[in-house]
């Protein structure tokens, strides 16, 4: 709708940036980033460059580029496309290194991913959800269920999901179950949990959060389904390699 939404997350949720704190701690506009989506060229290349204009005057920056992330949701982790973008990006990250031997230079991925497979849609399952629809991701979905809904919800998600999602065991979680449903088959994940945390937390948590530790997704009601996705609990999902030149 093109509707400005206000407040922002960041009015939201507050909070002073690394930039921001390298640069009051050393008094000095220091560190910045740079994201490739905002650039006219927005190829690893066009990101290079960008952070080649100001290495002059940075000691921090830090570097975003959107690919191979779309071409990877688009057309899979193993693809010749895919596969040749991320090539272009070694060797240009390659060259970049080796023009600037003064420079300690970190890389990684913000995260990983696998191919997936969409499970059926079923209507039900979703009119019980608030608004029609799940948040945060499609393999670490929540949905927002009423109260008195719930176990309805729960035996809907056994009926539909206990043979093609492995996610009925450990990795089901919910917040506001309250012991009408067996602990060993839904564990209150966030309950120890004993770190402060945001007065949003348990509010943008949702009542049910399926993680799948499988290859299996939710999609969206008519929604056509990406075919690599992240954010579910499987291990290769949580393996992100960090490599450091310069050092």
């Amino acid at each position: 709708s093109e509707e400005f939404m206000s407040p922002t997350i960041g009015e939201t949720l507050k909070y002073s940036s690394i930039f921001e704190q390298i640069n009051e701690k050393n008094g000095a506009d220091i560190a910045c980033s740079v994201q490739s989506f905002a650039l006219k060229d927005s190829s690893m290349k066009g990101l290079i460059d960008e952070v080649e204009r100001k290495l002059p005057d940075k000691k921090y920056i830090d570097a975003y580029l959107t690919e191979p992330d779309h071409y990877m949701h688009t057309l899979g982790e193993i693809n010749d496309t895919t596969k040749g973008i991320i090539a272009d990006i070694d060797n240009q990250l390659k060259n970049f290194v080796e023009r600037h031997k003064d420079v300690l230079i970190l890389s990684l991925a913000d995260h990983d991913m696998k191919n997936t497979v969409p499970v059926e849609y079923h209507q039900d399952i979703f009119d019980l959800a608030k608004n029609h629809i799940f948040s945060i991701e499609p393999r670490a979905a929540t949905f927002f269920v009423d109260k008195d809904k719930h176990e309805l919800f729960y035996n809907l998600l056994k009926k539909y999901y206990a043979d093609s999602l492995p996610m009925l065991q450990a990795n089901l979680y919910t917040t506001l179950i309250e012991g009408r449903i067996p602990e060993e088959e839904m564990p209150h994940y966030f309950k120890d949990y004993q770190i402060a945390r945001s007065p949003y937390f348990d509010k943008l948590l949702g009542d049910f959060l399926l993680v799948s530790t499988g290859d299996k997704v939710f999609t969206f009601p008519n929604g056509e389904a990406l075919f690599a996705n992240h954010a579910g609990g499987t291990e290769e999902e949580s393996l992100i390699y960090l490599s450091k030149y310069n050092f």
